[in-house]
């Protein structure tokens, strides 16, 4: 079947593509860790395929990052797909140590799983499902509790996301205006030591208790496939470079502790590369412009993002009813989308694990 979807590109929020979902026969896409994981469920299950089109315009306004005079890519293989990887009737309850397993490998494998559990989850069940199946470290939520939050949506390791509490009177609602994790990103977490990452993907999932509106979505992209993409000279420019990424829970960007780090990320479990330009726009800093402003290195990530955007692919999650959508915040960037708070209510619980078995 085939429908619009409302698809933002990653540089001016157009409307561009569709989503095309095809449901395949599982014995002819299904890899071997898949099947185990859905015979030892013991569900009828299907996958279904989401090809978005990729979003491939770069913002002329926005200077371009340093040693950067074109955005070109090399022509397109057959990349993998961001949203391919969809799962139905999955039941985070009835999981062995194989499926867990399989479930893991996956991740690495794809960047992104999308479990269709048909049903809310609890923030305390959510938090159980992360330390079964990624291990036990998982971040602790930088918050004091809020009393008007209900026990079911409360862990102290699982955030609660959107206007839990009621709709909000706030200034006059712009639909294209982005702010805070509405531009792209990665998921908080511990600053890294010094030198290269620490050999162990940071893995966040999202469960949406209620969507703002049908429709809503929130996109990703896939920095592994932009890396692919990116013409050799180009390869090797990003290869060249490193990134201050700035402590993001610290108060004070020009004091806060930093470390340098790659451009472009090795996976430990798959040994492929990711571009990688570091937690955001406000802290991350690419070696070279440390006594620049902080409005040219804010711009000069913009124009690194858009590049990585232009090679890469955008995948927009339409959320459904009982989505639990993993992702490897080491192969990927993500935002949220934008949605007028004072009509509409959003409920999500975010878990984020630091994760240390392939």
């Amino acid at each position: 079947s085939m429908r619009p979807l409302k698809h933002q590109s990653a540089s001016d929020g157009r409307l561009a593509g569709y989503d095309r979902i095809i449901l395949l026969h599982m014995p002819m896409v299904c890899s071997r860790s898949v099947r185990a994981l859905l015979c030892h469920c013991r569900f009828q299950t299907a996958l279904k395929k989401h090809p978005i089109d990729s979003v491939r315009t770069v913002r002329s306004s926005r200077s371009r990052s340093r040693g950067c005079s074109e955005v070109a890519c090399q022509p397109r293989t057959e990349p993998r797909k961001l949203g391919s990887y969809v799962v139905s009737d999955f039941n985070i309850r009835n999981l062995g140590s194989d499926a867990r397993h399989a479930l893991r490998r996956d991740l690495w494998e794809h960047g992104l799983l999308v479990l269709k559990t048909g049903s809310v989850m609890t923030a305390s069940e959510l938090e159980t499902f992360a330390r079964d199946t990624f291990g036990n470290e998982v971040l602790p939520i930088q918050a004091p509790r809020d009393s008007e939050i209900p026990d079911e949506l409360y862990s102290p390791f699982v955030a609660l996301m959107g206007n839990p509490k009621g709709l909000e009177q706030l200034r006059p609602f712009n639909s294209e205006a982005r702010v805070g994790t509405q531009i792209w990103h990665v998921d908080k977490q511990p600053l890294p030591k010094q030198g290269p990452p620490e050999e162990k993907p940071y893995v966040a999932m999202m469960h949406v208790i209620q969507n703002a509106f049908p429709g809503h979505a929130t996109s990703f992209l896939d920095m592994r496939t932009a890396q692919e993409n990116l013409t050799s000279s180009r390869q090797a420019w990003w290869l060249a470079q490193s990134m201050w990424h700035l402590d993001p829970f610290g108060a004070n960007r020009d004091k806060c502790l930093r470390a340098l780090h790659p451009l472009v990320h090795h996976h430990v479990f798959t040994g492929k590369l990711s571009l990688h330009v570091g937690p955001s726009r406000e802290r991350s800093i690419l070696q070279g412009m440390e006594k620049d402003t902080q409005e040219m290195q804010e711009a000069n990530w913009f124009a690194l993002v858009d590049e990585a955007a232009s090679a890469g692919d955008v995948y927009d999650h339409v959320w459904e009813h009982g989505d639990l959508v993993i992702w490897d915040n080491s192969q990927l960037l993500h935002r949220s989308n934008p949605y007028d708070k004072s009509e509409h209510l959003r409920k999500a619980l975010r878990v984020g694990v630091i994760c240390a078995e392939e």
